[in-house]
């Protein structure tokens, strides 16, 4: 799903197999490094604190275009809202 995903918005030559492969890998190691991230961020990532904290921090990473300025927008703004709930 992750290939299609990224394959539907760029028609360039890209491995698009490589990049959804890397991709995965990268957000599942958020996951499977759950221990070390919280241990570095102060906070367990899944309490409301440390999971604001890294939505925050991937949105920081990603390109507005890569999940569409739609959706990038309507995820900064509900990461927004359940800070000022905080």
């Amino acid at each position: 799903m992750t290939e299609e995903h990224l394959a539907d918005d760029d028609h360039s030559e890209a491995d698009h197999r490589a990049r959804a492969t890397v991709l995965t890998a990268m957000k599942l190691g958020i996951t499977v490094l759950h221990e070390h991230v919280s241990r570095a961020l102060g906070t367990d990532l899944y309490a409301p604190r440390g999971a604001l904290r890294v939505g925050k921090a991937q949105l920081d990473l990603i390109r507005p275009e890569f999940l569409g300025r739609e959706l990038f927008g309507q995820a900064r703004t509900g990461l927004e809202k359940f800070e000022g709930h905080q």
